[in-house]
């Protein structure tokens, strides 16, 4: 399995584990709702797909049977900045 691929999959889990985490401590109170939905289908659900898709899709031939690997890593760090960016900023703009 490509290194990326394990990356978006462990990433996929962390989220998982901080979205139970998140829903069992705080019990869903409105500000930290929208965060744990997002933790758990963007976090969750969508880096699972990105890494399986990206390991699962049929390979091209040529120089870069996976594509190229520094697309798939920059849509990794833009989709994890983006993520956290919502989930911080977002109960404080609820909460205030």
């Amino acid at each position: 399995m490509p290194r990326l691929v394990r990356l978006y999959v462990k990433t996929a889990f962390v989220h998982l584990m901080l979205a139970l985490t998140l829903w069992a401590w705080k019990g869903l109170v409105y500000p930290f709702r929208p965060a744990f939905l997002h933790l758990f289908f963007i976090g969750w659900l969508l880096f699972l797909i990105f890494g399986v898709a990206h390991w699962m899709f049929p390979r091209a031939k040529g120089a870069h049977p996976r594509g190229r690997e520094g697309w798939v890593a920059a849509a990794w760090g833009l989709l994890l900045a983006g993520l956290w960016g919502r989930v911080i900023a977002e109960p404080l703009v609820l909460s205030g």
